[in-house]
């Protein structure tokens, strides 16, 4: 089964920090099959994220690890921090490249997946639109290269650069999230996705690359893959044009985020509930603003929502396996921490710093939750 691992050393630097880091990576994967690994540092220039991404690859080429990884600019608890994506009911694992971007395919009863993480354009100078663009380009040439399409997404994530920023572009006013919804859906346009959206989370990074993680599972009679609705929550590739700031990209109308609420995975004999990037939105309005404690609970509600049986379909019960949780300002990190843990005790997480999509909302959740 697919699962996630957080992992926050204890010691103090960020070379011991990361060396800690690695050696429980190469311990976990001993145990488990390793698919990738994200990295999460505390960097708030340009500068402090190029050094720390050089340390983190000298790292990883030094102890001979052939992972994909990610580095992203979004502090945890210590100076550096891993999520570790596992699933231990493989049958066979390959790393491979395309155009120098690592990925991983893995094979099991149910099927093949593709592992993409830490996708983005070379040139961080480059302006939003056109990092987007390069990293979808990538995105869909690994896919091509494996017979998949786009729409064989179940799990996407997107980090973006300075995500609530507004720049102004050939006489247009366009918000970094806003640009990166532009190109998502010229590229969607390619496939149908009659299986419905991947679930996914668009969030920002402080600074660093816009870049993609993903996973793709090639359809078979093993696997049915079928997106979620929250009756709470208007769909979000449904949202009028007052909710997206600023000027389409093209066009009058500007495109909206194409993503579903949750995934639900049905195999042989399990089932898995992707949840996407989920905060305090109801309908398609924030709630709560300036709450971060009101804020915690709707999004939580919005969660334990998808895993019900009217919206699953199912008379399951669903089980929680991993979290990772946005929290915009530092200060509220351990309200929001003590929240999760009422609710999920004993549910492994990631809390990290991070701009959410709106300017109002003050945290996000994601997570997983299986049968």
């Amino acid at each position: 089964m697919i699962h996630r691992i957080a992992y926050n050393s204890s010691t103090g630097s960020f070379e011991d920090c990361l060396a800690d880091c690695l050696e429980n990576a190469r311990i976990q994967a001993e145990k488990s099959t390793l698919l990738g690994v994200v990295f999460f540092v505390d960097a708030a220039q340009p500068a402090s994220f190029h050094d720390a991404n050089q340390l983190i690859s000298a790292a990883i080429d030094k102890k001979g690890f052939i992972f994909p990884f990610n580095v992203l600019a979004q502090a945890g608890c210590c100076p550096v921090s891993i999520e570790l994506w596992m699933d231990d009911a493989l049958l066979k694992v390959e790393y491979l490249t395309y155009e120098g971007v690592r990925y991983t395919r893995a094979h099991a009863e149910i099927g093949t997946s593709v592992w993409g993480i830490g996708l983005h354009h070379r040139d961080m100078n480059a302006g939003i639109q056109e990092q987007a663009d390069e990293t979808f380009r990538l995105l869909d040439g690994i896919l091509r290269n494996e017979g998949l399409l786009l729409s064989d997404i179940v799990r996407q994530w997107n980090y973006v650069p300075g995500i609530l920023d507004v720049e102004s572009t050939s006489g247009k006013t366009i918000q970094h999230y806003q640009a990166f919804n532009e190109v998502r859906k010229h590229w969607y346009a390619k496939d149908l996705f009659t299986e419905g959206y991947p679930a996914a989370t668009g969030i920002g990074v402080r600074t660093g690359p816009f870049s993609i993680d993903f996973v793709a599972i090639k359809s078979s009679p093993s696997v049915k893959k079928i997106g979620l609705c929250n009756p709470k929550q208007k769909n979000a590739y449904q949202y009028t044009q007052q909710h997206l700031i600023g000027d389409a990209l093209k066009g009058k109308q500007k495109n909206p985020p194409l993503f579903e609420r949750a995934k639900l995975l049905n195999f042989t004999d399990s089932s898995l509930v992707i949840i996407s990037g989920t905060a305090a939105i109801l309908g398609q309005e924030t709630v709560g603003e300036g709450n971060v404690r009101e804020q915690t609970e709707v999004t939580i509600k919005n969660m334990l929502e998808l895993t019900a049986p009217a919206v699953t379909g199912q008379d399951n019960t669903y089980r929680f396996n991993y979290l990772r949780v946005y929290v915009k300002n530092p200060e509220n990190r351990d309200t929001v921490k003590a929240i999760c843990d009422s609710y999920f005790p004993n549910v492994p997480a990631s809390f990290v710093l991070a701009d959410v999509c709106r300017d109002n909302l003050l945290m996000e959740i994601e997570g997983e939750a299986s049968t």
